[in-house]
């Protein structure tokens, strides 16, 4: 059944980057529209094709929202506000205001923590996908498993590439009982399979993003890069599970969190040496 629609103009949300990004983007969107009693319209070209989206997909919700947000643009282009990386989002979400156009990456759990369940049932992926990763994986999923999630390609130009070092120290941690299977997964697993390919019981997949999505969702442990990717998949799984990341995310050569509280409670920080 879905949700009324709500009486308020449609606050506007920017979609910039990929698929990670604008999963926060969507989480904030909804996070600020419950909390402004109206709804948000954002590009989901890339969500929808990947994930059902809740209520917020329904074609009677859309077609309102949409032609809400036309007649606003029309009469009244919204004023932009910007909430860069390191802004407090607990400060940000105390500043909302209704009508008015939001560009930021919005990569902390703070950003929708008042909507979490909807945010969860929003990223269900779509039943293509689903299938698609039982075909492959039903026998993997099955048993105990640690998924690390690899980035580099573009972070290479930024400084942003984890260390091979990261993956070691974290596998000391992660691998405790010593019988779990290693799924790497990411962009570019080069580095990585120089690294670890000798080792039996540890492989190397890639496929489409939303499979690759449901390897880190179903892992018993998961081993994030510092990529918004990475962050879904790691807590998109299973409540309480166990999750490393680097401390700093972003910020690990600097020391310095970045984007600010990116990394949720009761995760596993784990610095990431710099020295290799």
């Amino acid at each position: 059944m879905d949700k009324p629609e709500y009486a308020g103009a449609v606050i506007s949300v920017e979609a910039r980057g990929r698929l990670g990004n604008h999963m926060f983007q969507f989480a904030f969107g909804l996070a600020a529209g419950a909390r402004l009693g109206t709804d948000f319209a954002m590009n989901d070209e890339l969500l929808r094709p990947a994930f059902r989206l809740g209520p917020w997909s329904s074609a009677h919700r859309r077609t309102g929202r949409a032609a809400r947000f036309r007649a606003t643009k029309r009469l009244a282009p919204l004023p932009v506000v910007k909430v860069d990386n390191e802004a407090d989002p607990r400060v940000a979400l105390e500043a909302l205001v209704d009508g008015r156009h939001y560009a930021g990456f919005f990569q902390s759990l703070d950003f929708f923590a008042n909507v979490q369940t909807d945010v969860r049932a929003a990223f269900e992926p779509r039943a293509h996908h689903v299938e698609a990763f039982g075909t492959r994986y039903a026998e993997l999923a099955n048993t105990r498993y640690v998924c690390c999630h690899v980035r580099r390609t573009d972070y290479e130009r930024g400084g942003w590439e984890l260390p091979v070092s990261y993956y070691r120290d974290c596998l000391r941690l992660a691998r405790h009982d010593g019988d779990q299977a290693v799924v790497f997964v990411g962009d570019d697993l080069g580095v990585v399979e120089r690294e670890f390919g000798a080792d039996p019981d540890v492989r190397f997949e890639q496929n489409d993003e939303v499979v690759d999505l449901q390897l880190l969702i179903h892992a018993t442990v998961v081993v994030t890069s510092n990529s918004s990717f990475g962050w879904w998949g790691s807590w998109l799984g299973e409540p309480g599970r166990s999750i490393y990341a680097p401390k700093y995310w972003l910020g690990f050569r600097t020391r310095k969190e970045l984007p600010n509280r990116v990394i949720p409670v009761g995760w596993t920080q784990v610095e990431a040496r710099t020295d290799e």
